[in-house]
């Protein structure tokens, strides 16, 4: 269901300037009326004048009174844009979150493309490495990442460090199109 509070802020704000608007030109036609310049076809119609003018200096009164009419534009303004205000921040967020993300994930994967495949311990400095960083941010996969680290294999360390730098290329791909 769509927010009508800020509909209703809008409105409010119309509704205040229109009955303002009729307000001075009451004013304006009564004072004139009164010092001669806009004569009536019917003294009856002076006195409505003036009764109409009585009536919006109560209705004004009471509604500025009540807050139900408004005239701060910036209040209103500030009302609609505020949804806006507050979408835009979280997008931003989520903009520098992916940024950090991917300050973290291109150097290991720039690192998994040059690790030795032959060289255990390098093999397993870097799936430590990338077990520590997906655990950061929250994957799935960075428990078994952990475990295939503590691997002596070459060839499964191989494996392992090839299919982790896949997992990162894909994590770093899906950031991209999130930004």
């Amino acid at each position: 269901m769509p927010d009508l509070t800020l509909h209703a802020a809008i409105i409010k704000l119309a509704i205040a300037y229109t009955l303002l608007g009729a307000f001075i030109f009451t004013v304006v036609i009564t004072l004139l009326s009164l010092i001669g310049l806009v004569e009536f076809k019917s003294s009856k119609q002076q006195g409505a004048l003036f009764s109409a003018l009585v009536l919006e200096i109560v209705v004004l009164g009471v509604g500025v009174f009540k807050d139900f009419l408004n005239f701060d534009a910036r209040k209103v303004q500030t009302e609609v844009t505020k949804p806006l205000v507050e979408q835009v921040s979280r997008i931003e967020a989520q903009r520098k979150q992916t940024e950090d993300r991917l300050q973290l994930i291109l150097p290991l994967i720039r690192e998994g493309h040059t690790v030795k495949r032959g060289d255990v311990p390098a093999c397993q400095e870097f799936l430590r490495k990338s077990a520590a960083l997906l655990q950061t941010i929250d994957h799935p996969k960075h428990a078994e990442v952990a475990v295939q680290a503590n691997r002596t294999d070459p060839n499964t360390l191989a494996d392992s460090v090839n299919s982790t730098v896949a997992l990162l290329e894909s994590i770093a791909l899906e950031q991209v199109r999130q930004k």
